[in-house]
């Protein structure tokens, strides 16, 4: 009932839910415009929390809501990986600031809009309400100024790649541990590779041209099928030259 006064107070007024679960049935134009996306935050715990990181059950539990949600609200999604009323990232991924910058990763480069909670930017943790309601730390000699950097630099990629706000996602790799996906839109092309894992993995690469990293800026020239090999929670953001 509310939804016609709002557009009419704004029509560029977005009305977000937080709804938990299957949100298809708010979704459909006459109530939210979006939902806090609740199911991509498990989807993406149970991959790089829980053993055997199955990148196949990441997969499948986003592409459930990702084939049945209207398409038109796809890119709109709150990707959230921590709320007011869960454990933060960085206490939900046992402390460990590298499976957390995993986290980091594939919410700012998947499907959706990434929707960051305070603090986590400069390591703020805490379990379950109230600890995750702690005060956020303004004095920088207490903030990780390197996450804070790794964030920011990620915001940019975001908001300078059309192919991330808007482009097509697709599953490349979804065997064993390593999760590779691409973000495509026109001619352009991201692709992201993570491995979860505390051992070095293999890959095979079924992509093909030139690329440069992202955060290392190294070149990469796949022309055929052949294998990577990943470091212990690795990840690499390639984009296509």
């Amino acid at each position: 009932f509310f939804r016609p006064e709002v557009k009419e107070l704004n029509p560029e007024s977005l009305i977000v839910g937080e709804i938990w679960g299957d949100a298809k049935t708010y979704l459909m134009g006459d109530m939210f415009d979006s939902v806090m996306n609740y199911p991509f935050r498990e989807a993406l715990l149970n991959y790089l929390t829980k053993s055997p990181h199955s990148a196949k059950i990441f997969a499948n539990l986003t592409s459930f809501y990702l084939n049945s949600y209207p398409p038109q609200v796809l890119d709109a999604l709150w990707n959230i990986i921590e709320s007011h009323d869960t454990s933060r990232i960085l206490s939900s991924t046992f402390g460990n600031l590298d499976l957390m910058k995993l986290a980091v990763v594939i919410q700012m480069t998947f499907k959706g809009s990434p929707v960051i909670y305070y603090g986590s930017e400069i390591g703020l943790d805490g379990f379950k309400d109230p600890y995750c309601r702690k005060p956020m730390i303004w004095d920088e000699n207490e903030q990780n100024l390197d996450l804070l950097n790794f964030y920011k630099s990620l915001i940019d990629l975001r908001n300078n790649s059309e192919v991330l706000k808007r482009g097509d996602l697709n599953i490349l790799n979804k065997e064993g541990k390593v999760l590779i996906y691409s973000r495509t839109l026109n001619d352009q092309e991201i692709i992201v590779i993570v491995n979860p894992s505390d051992i070095s993995e293999n890959v095979n690469i079924n992509f093909y041209g030139n690329y440069n990293e992202y955060f290392s800026g190294e070149k990469y020239s796949f022309s055929e099928v052949e294998s990577l090999k990943l470091t212990p929670m690795e990840y690499l953001i390639l984009i296509k030259q």
